[in-house]
């Protein structure tokens, strides 16, 4: 246990690394954090197109919650890189196999992504005049971070699923999370979507966590339903985590069985 958590740990801190080599503060602050922004603001304002000061509430809480899920599901990318510049394998020989260390690795990308989220949301509702209290929206914050951490285990799995197609990890990229935006209640009402819709999208990630997010965020604060998601939302981002896992070993599995370079 002490060896495996010593691996995470280094992993985790490799993660942080990599975060520098992509950004710095300024290019995240002036770079990501204000096109997130704009782009919170622009979702928002569709809102006033439709009825009023609702659906700009709605939209707000919607489109900053979603940047999450585009900052986790970077891991597909981060899987195809691995592979490309051949150090997967090293990976696999870990002592806690590949997922967990690979996974440990990346999970800044569900820090970075709450706090553009919560950031978004905050500069959003200044800026739009929705009345969200500093209670409230630090309530968000742990909700934002479980939603990025399912949305973040369930691309590990589509990572798995696409790592050895040359060219896919993008594609599985947009396409996942266009989804996720669309049918998982961010942009479109959830009710107002087909049943067949619903039924699916629960199982998926962050759906549960953006209702608990709305019952924290809305006029009349519902704690207990939105406690009663969170608990829906664990129960999702435990099942992906186990897919993620499997999908990766059955992956390697094959890779060894072939005699293949391990996912290279």
């Amino acid at each position: 246990m002490r060896r495996a958590l010593r691996v995470l740990r280094w992993s985790l801190r490799l993660g942080l690394s990599d975060l520098g080599t992509v950004h710095t503060w300024r290019s995240w602050v002036f770079g990501w954090l204000t096109r997130v922004v704009a782009q919170v603001l622009f979702f928002s304002l569709s809102g006033l197109l439709a009825r009023g000061a609702a659906d700009v509430r709605f939209m707000l809480i919607g489109s900053a919650a979603v940047i999450a899920v585009l900052e986790a599901m970077s891991i597909i990318v981060w899987a195809a890189a691995d592979r490309h510049m051949g150090t997967a394998g090293l990976v696999v020989i870990s002592p806690t196999g590949y997922f967990p260390a690979f996974a440990a690795r990346g999970l800044y990308t569900v820090l970075t992504g709450t706090a553009s989220s919560v950031v978004a949301l905050a500069a959003g509702a200044a800026v739009l005049r929705v009345a969200l209290s500093p209670a409230a929206i630090l309530l968000a914050v742990p909700v934002i971070a479980l939603g990025a951490t399912s949305a973040y285990f369930f691309a590990g799995a589509v990572a798995a699923l696409v790592v050895k197609t040359a060219g896919a990890h993008w594609f599985a990229l947009n396409v996942s999370y266009l989804l996720i935006m669309i049918c998982g209640g961010f942009v479109i009402p959830f009710d107002a979507l087909p049943y067949a819709v619903r039924a699916v999208m629960s199982a998926m990630p962050y759906t549960h966590a953006l209702a608990a997010l709305r019952a924290v965020l809305e006029p009349g604060m519902d704690l207990p339903f939105a406690l009663a998601q969170c608990g829906w939302e664990i129960a999702v981002t435990v099942t992906w985590a186990v897919i993620a896992t499997i999908v990766f070993d059955l992956a390697i599995r094959r890779e060894r069985r072939l005699g293949g370079a391990l996912l290279g």
